[in-house]
């Protein structure tokens, strides 16, 4: 990241992991936070303490903040940026950068790691193809791991983005179902008619993964699948909700098996659309 702010921005920042600091108070307790933070950086072997409080040098040192989302679509041609964001307990802030960094390297992606790390807040910052749809197929991949992450390390899957579209299938994994049910309790009150911002609520009542692991334990590891291909080909070709694309397609290999899913799915409230003419479920 501050390699292409360097670049960008023309600056001289060192390529290194880099910390920025503001002070607010009177002037002689801006200066002696100065110095507090000065020590404590020191005393933890930093690179270069950078200290200003005229607004021309202010501003000098957080141009590269300031810019960076531009710096960092600047490394790509005709690129687009896509950002997604986590937050951790501070403690754990540094395992869930490494795990993002090796993460975006294992996918064969473009991100820049930046954030209000005070919180254990970091976003990154993807930049993509926007006529790849492989590509942007991996983004959203690496979105899902990334969140999914950074629940086992009991953060939580926003910091300040919000949940969107692109996480509110995640909710389930945050929340659980009590959660997820004192959520619809608080919405029927308010709006009745779900005539507020309607189809925002996740409708999922597991995730895929956990979906995927129980079904697989019945039919076996061959015969559930989470591929965009085949959930994309079954929500148009082999279904009567045309377009709407499960989020598991399970191939059923006998009347048990049918037996064992259609009772998993009732305890769990899942939907279940019956296609094609064997006894395959999705």
């Amino acid at each position: 990241m501050v390699d292409a702010c360097n670049h960008f921005s023309k600056l001289n920042l060192d390529v290194a992991p880099t910390l920025f600091l503001e002070f607010h108070g009177s002037n002689n307790n801006i200066k002696a936070q100065g110095q507090i933070a000065e020590e404590t950086c020191k005393s933890f072997e930093c690179l270069k303490f950078n200290f200003a409080t005229e607004i021309d040098k202010r501003n000098e040192l957080w141009k590269a903040r300031h810019n960076a989302w531009y710096a960092a679509q600047a490394l790509r041609s005709g690129s687009k940026g896509y950002s997604t964001d986590v937050c951790v307990p501070i403690s754990a802030l540094p395992n869930m950068i490494s795990f993002a960094k090796n993460e975006l390297k294992q996918l064969q992606l473009l991100g820049l790691t930046l954030g209000h790390v005070g919180d254990g807040n970091f976003h990154v910052i993807l930049i993509v193809d926007p006529k790849n749809l492989e590509e942007i197929k991996r983004v959203h991949e690496f979105a899902t791991i990334l969140a999914t992450e950074s629940l086992r390390m009991n953060g939580t899957i926003t910091g300040e983005h919000g949940i969107g579209l692109g996480k509110k299938q995640l909710l389930i994994d945050e929340f659980g179902l009590q959660g997820i049910n004192t959520m619809k309790i608080i919405k029927k009150a308010l709006d009745p008619l779900n005539i507020l911002n309607p189809g925002k609520f996740t409708q999922r009542y597991a995730s895929s993964q956990t979906l995927s692991t129980d079904l697989k334990s019945i039919v076996g590891n061959d015969n559930v699948s989470t591929t965009a291909a085949v959930r994309e080909q079954h929500s148009h070709d082999e279904s009567y909700h045309a377009g709407h694309q499960p989020d598991v397609v399970v191939f059923a290999q006998s009347t048990e098996h049918v037996s064992k899913i259609v009772k998993y799915c009732a305890s769990k409230r899942i939907p279940i659309i019956p296609f094609g003419t064997g006894t395959g479920l999705e």
